[in-house]
Parts: C-alpha cells; structure tokens; sequence
C-alpha cells in the first residue's frame, strides 16, 4: 500500500504518520530511531502481540534513498505499544525520552490530526523565566503568587501555566515585565462579596464544622442520657421540652453538617490546618 506521508515535529524529532480508510497511522521505526529502542527487538514483539500485529499495516513511502516499506500502527495503539516497555529495562540514557513518548506522543499525533497541528506542552524548565517573571511581579507589586497567576491565565485562557504553548511563554514572560515595568492597571481580582454573604475564612469554618459535629454527639448523648433518666423516674409518657429541642437540633444540624462537610470535601480544606 502506498500512502502520502506526513510528517510532524515532536521534541525536535520527525514523527511519520498518514491516514487510510479513515484510520490514523504511524510509522514505527521512526519512533523506536528517536527513543534509541532496537527496531529488530520491537517490530518482532509487535508480531508477537496478539492485538498489535492485528493492527498492523505495511506502506510504501518515499524516502531519500528510494521507495520503503514501513510497519506502521494505528496511533489509538500506540500507548498501548509504549507501556508495554519497560522503562527500568533500557539503558539508562533513553529513560527520560521514553517517558516523554509514554507520557506525550499519542497526544501529539492525535491533535495533529484532529486539531490540524500538533500541541505539545511546555516543560517546566521551560517556564522557568515565565515563573522568575512572576516572582518579581509579586515583589513589585506587593501580590499574591494566586492573583499574579491569574492574569497570564485570563490574558491566555488557561486554567494553568502548564496548559501554555512554546510560542505562547516568551509572550507570556513579555506580558508580565510589563506590568512590572510599566505599571500596566492591576484590577482587583478578589471575589466580589454580595450583600447577603458573609466571607469567612476557612480556618473559621472548619472550626465551626467540627464544633458542630461535637454538639450532635452531645445532643445523642444528652438524649441517651435523658431516656434513661425518664425510665427509670417512670416518666416516659411526660417528655420534658428539652426532650424535643436535643431531636430538633439533631434533625436540622444533620443537614447543616451534611452541606459543610460536602464543600470541605470539594475544597479539600480538612487537609489544611484549623
């Protein structure tokens, strides 16, 4: 079979990849060259492997040297071909390239094909002068790391640095000297309060949630206690008030919990110190 190959770039790297019959591929060899992976040993246990040889599919592609045939994948196998190496069992020079491809390669072909180009995301020494920029915008500026992040995520729409392109950090870093040099106006990014809301702090509310938890055991105390008291007075039928406002405080203060225990979970403030 021959196929139009395309070729993308991936960490400097070329990666051969075409589709046929509405079906994504990728040429294997290329990818075992770049890791430093022995092409004999792996094209041999992708025959062996009772879905990937299935998968498998032989182009003709033109080359510099000529015409060549290639044993290509579909890219939907591919994650499966890499996790099956080992990464303890090559030599430890191509360990942290292997990773690379285990963690980012299906994602590259994938969005190169569904998105028409390939998006990779940025390394953190990569956004090493992106987060020295940030630093001293919050030296500057007197800020808070959380509101000094928050205008590169609303001026690039992400929910986080990492989400950032390679094109896009240099002018990201540009954006934030910016502020810093020319004192670009910083709106106040903190939540706006309604009228009818009260911020508390989280160290306040998680205080007040376990105090509330300590009443409804008291209360369950409290009510075990009093009906022991009223058996043994003989008492049962005359319940005194107290009898019914503990069960009122129970009942409503289950729900009550049952709601802050809920937003402690989604905040995961039971992990920070009361």
């Amino acid at each position: 079979m021959t196929a139009q190959i395309q070729t993308i770039n991936f960490h400097n790297q070329p990666l051969s990849t075409f589709e046929h019959n509405s079906i994504y591929y990728v040429a294997m060899k290329p990818i075992c060259e770049n890791i430093g992976l022995n092409w004999d040993g792996q094209r041999q246990r992708i025959q062996r492997d009772e879905v990937l040889s299935q998968g498998t599919v032989i182009i003709t592609a033109p080359t510099n040297s000529g015409d060549q045939q290639m044993l290509c994948l579909p890219i939907d196998y591919l994650n499966g071909w890499l996790f099956g190496i080992d990464v303890k069992r090559v030599k430890p020079e191509i360990r942290d390239l292997l990773i690379t491809y285990k963690k980012e390669c299906y994602k590259a072909l994938s969005d190169y094909w569904m998105k028409g180009k390939a998006e990779r995301k940025t390394t953190t020494d990569e956004r090493t002068g992106l987060r020295q920029a940030v630093s001293q915008l919050v030296s500057k500026k007197g800020l808070i790391y959380s509101d000094a992040y928050s205008f590169i995520h609303q001026r690039f729409n992400v929910q986080h640095i990492d989400e950032l392109t390679p094109e896009q950090i240099p002018m990201a870093v540009e954006y934030v000297h910016k502020i810093v040099l020319e004192g670009e106006l910083i709106t106040d990014t903190s939540p706006k309060v309604k009228e009818d809301e009260i911020v508390v702090p989280y160290n306040v509310f998680y205080s007040l949630y376990k105090h509330g938890q300590r009443g409804q055991r008291l209360g369950y105390e409290v009510s075990i206690l009093l009906d022991s008291l009223l058996k043994l007075l003989g008492a049962e039928c005359g319940r005194p008030r107290i009898s019914g406002l503990v069960h009122d405080c129970q009942v409503e203060g289950a729900n009550w919990l049952d709601l802050a225990e809920k937003i402690i979970d989604k905040r995961n403030l039971a992990k920070l110190p009361a």
